[in-house]
């Protein structure tokens, strides 16, 4: 248990993932592990460690070690850097950068892991996982999924169709578990089934939803999966509804929905699962994919919002909705309707400044600039409304506000640890690193506002570049002012000195 205190820093915040979670290094071992603390009955603890002891498969996380002294129940495993794939859904910048293909590779080793449990522990033994959720599967460096928490797994002989009674399993889903609280392999590929259309929606399954009417009320609250059987099409992550082949589609569809039946001998295996996700990712790769992106490749224009929904989004405009204000116009929280997967956003309003046509021009450079923007520590545009005299820019939420009004909190301050700072600090410049040349020398984007108000901090504390409406492309990179400009623009104590003397535009500007 010395070990494990010392890994840990004795259990303290600055290790610490999760309510019961944390990050440490053994003496013996240069490599990250998890550490769990248990809060499971004796039995259920040795239960566990039972199992874990007998996988080894590369899509389960590895179990390191224990400790069972009096009333300390840990259990250490390999360490996966970017954590459960429902914490890895919620974050849009990473879900909008995850493609169709990459969620396919991880829907198959997921699968596979499955599959070992129901079969690959020899002749007469089989494990049911019991609690299959997207927390419950993690991602390693390289989006490998490793199946995780064995706490309300059971050991049954093979092929046992009568399945093992359990009075109680945490997290029971499965329709048919509640009639019969017999645990059968059929109950896992069920909870394996609402994953897959996790991943295919980005939407989590435990979030309540709420359906707008035609009269603009909202109907009772329902679940992903009810949402699922009533309206199948509009539940496709727009992130990717453009990459996904048709004919890829329709076979994860199939296997998808065979999984959720109400009827378990409609249910597939995993093994059938596995290889129905094999032939929809090879589908993708090969079938006719090209002609078809070509054809559904989406323009700007495929992301423009009504007005009357920016402001069905808002709902009043006040001091509780504003959340920013700023030469460029007022910036309001807003959640939009189903159509958008009820994202929450934040919504800028421009607001002119004298010439209208002008602000027309930036308002339209703004927009060409942002929709090519595809970086984890941009904030990710999606979507705009042009109607009338409104032109509105609509972006994720980042929940956590601009870094300077975090940091004026002095409770937020204090709990901000070096490490923390440090990450905002590589987050930004990451950023700013992909403006510069992450879209070509030839495309490169010099954003002239660079200040802690501009960065924005997500639920995970990580930097999120914004306002773009002062940037510039490389057409003007490195040239002088023209009769447009009188003076350099930017935010006093920010700006940099010899841009602002000398009038000439270039990359190094931002990094002062």
């Amino acid at each position: 248990m010395e070990d494990i205190k010392r890994a840990t820093q004795n259990f303290s915040e600055n290790t610490k993932i999760n309510k019961k979670l944390y990050i440490g290094e053994l003496n013996d071992s240069k490599q990250k592990v998890a550490i769990k603390l248990n809060d499971v009955w004796r039995q259920e603890f040795r239960g566990e460690l039972e199992i874990l002891s007998r996988l080894h498969h590369k899509n389960i996380i590895r179990f390191v070690g224990y400790n069972d002294i009096g009333s300390n129940k840990v259990v250490v495993s390999e360490y996966a850097v970017n954590g459960a794939l429902d914490e890895y859904l919620k974050d849009s910048s990473k879900r909008c950068r995850l493609t169709w293909e990459q969620r396919l590779k991880i829907c198959i080793g997921a699968a596979r892991g499955f599959k070992y449990l129901h079969m690959g522990l020899g002749q007469y033994k089989s494990v049911i996982h019991g609690n299959i959720h997207s927390g419950n599967i993690l991602l390693d460096d390289k989006l490998e999924p490793k199946i995780n928490d064995f706490g309300w797994s059971a050991l049954v002989p093979r092929n046992n169709r009568q399945g093992t009674f359990v009075g109680y399993i945490k997290n029971p889903i499965d329709p048919a578990y509640y009639e019969s609280h017999s645990l059968k392999s059929e109950t896992d590929v069920y909870s394996f089934g609402v994953v897959l259309f996790e991943i295919l929606s980005g939407l989590p399954a435990k979030e309540e939803f709420h359906r707008t009417l035609h009269n603009g009320t909202y109907s009772k609250s329902r679940n992903l999966i009810y949402l699922v059987r009533q309206d199948f099409e509009s539940l496709i992550d727009p992130n990717i509804r453009d990459q996904i082949d048709d004919h890829s589609l329709d076979t994860f569809k199939e296997i998808a929905y065979k999984c959720i039946s109400y009827n378990t001998k409609d249910r597939p295996t995993m093994s059938k699962i596995v290889k129905r996700l094999e032939e929809a990712l090879y589908i993708q790769n090969h079938g006719g994919f090209s002609t078809i992106k070509q054809k559904n490749r989406k323009v700007l224009e495929d992301f423009k919002i009504p007005l009357h929904e920016i402001n069905l989004a808002i709902g009043v405009k006040d001091q509780n909705t504003r959340i920013g204000e700023g030469g460029f116009g007022v910036v309001y929280r807003g959640k939009l309707s189903e159509r958008w997967l009820y994202r929450k956003v934040a919504i800028k309003f421009l607001q002119p400044k004298g010439d209208q046509e002008q602000m027309e021009l930036n308002f339209r450079s703004e927009l060409q600039m942002i929709f090519n923007f595809n970086h984890q520590n941009i904030i990710c545009f999606i979507g705009y409304c042009d109607e009338g005299t409104e032109k509105i820019i609509v972006y994720d939420l980042a929940v956590n506000g601009g870094l300077d009004d975090y940091l004026v909190k002095k409770d937020n301050r204090r709990k901000l640890t070096w490490a923390q700072r440090l990450k905002i600090c590589l987050g930004a410049a990451r950023g700013l690193d992909y403006l510069h040349s992450g879209l070509g020398e030839e495309k490169r984007v010099i954003h002239r506002d660079v200040k802690s108000g501009n960065i924005l901090l997500d639920e995970n504390l990580e930097a999120k570049i914004c306002d773009f409406g002062l940037s510039k492309s490389d057409s003007t990179v490195g040239q002088l002012y023209t009769h447009e400009y009188t003076h350099a623009a930017g935010t006093n104590f920010y700006i940099d000195p010899v841009y602002y003397e000398g009038g000439v535009l270039r990359k190094e500007s931002d990094k002062l």
